[in-house]
């Protein structure tokens, strides 16, 4: 048997990426965010002037079959604005499933913070809340 389910407590916004404001094409899609076991990992992101940024990356946790699409799809990757409404944007990295097969399947994604401070360019506009509303 697979691992157990995550409870989808909150809900997210998922746009088809690069551009925030173009194509959301999830609303209120329910979700977990998480940190994973307490482990921060770190990304890193040379596309921006030659110079590696990193970034914390989170854990999403989603429904299964949830429509997730990243770089490895051929898709730029999703933007997701989680919890729905906070402001708080992440750039999707890469996605899979959990317990593929199980009836207790779901979807598992990594994602990493963003806005104007990693990358000006590609995600205007995007400055995290502050203060960061509870």
């Amino acid at each position: 048997m697979s691992l157990l389910p995550p409870t989808f407590n909150i809900t997210c916004e998922i746009w088809s990426g690069p551009f925030v404001g173009k194509d959301l094409r999830i609303t209120l899609q329910p979700c977990n965010l998480a940190i994973g076991r307490r482990v921060v990992q770190q990304y890193q992101d040379d596309a921006v002037a030659q110079v590696a940024v990193a970034s914390l990356q989170m854990t999403l946790l989603l429904p299964a079959g949830t429509d997730l699409r990243d770089a490895w799809q051929g898709w730029p990757n999703d933007v997701i604005e989680c919890p729905s409404g906070s402001g708080r944007w992440y750039g999707l990295v890469a996605w899979d499933d959990v317990g593929k097969g199980f009836p207790n399947e779901y979807r598992l994604a990594i994602i990493t913070k963003i806005g104007n401070a990693v990358d000006g360019t590609l995600y205007p506009g995007l400055f995290w809340p502050s203060p960061d509303p509870a």
